[in-house]
């Protein structure tokens, strides 16, 4: 997997990786979340030895930056930073790692 993601930061010429974090009042099993947080930090290991700034973001973090509302799920909020959906799996979680780039391209 971390070759994958190495290929992947490569091709794209990733500059920036923001990491989401769950919505704050997510309840889950520490087992449920293992395998996001393996994913997550592994992302995190192979953007540092690629040399490209990873950051994780809270949700307020994201809200804050792109000037959104706080009230609701962020996932509420996509349409008022990016009106138009992108790709067949816009609300499948890309809708959110796009606001997570927006937010990080613009701490940066």
């Amino acid at each position: 997997m971390a070759e994958e993601i190495r290929r992947r930061l490569r091709i794209a010429n990733v500059e920036l990786v923001a990491v989401l974090n769950a919505e704050p009042l997510y309840e889950a099993s520490h087992f449920s979340f293992g395998p996001r947080i393996a994913a997550e930090t592994l992302v995190r290991l192979v953007a540092a030895e690629e040399g490209v700034y990873a950051e994780m973001l809270s949700r307020a973090t994201v809200r804050s930056l792109l000037g959104l509302p706080v009230g609701g799920k962020l996932q509420e909020r996509v349409a008022e930073a990016v009106p138009e959906p992108v790709g067949p799996y816009w609300r499948a979680g890309r809708d959110l790692a796009a606001l997570a780039a927006l937010a990080i391209a613009k701490r940066k």
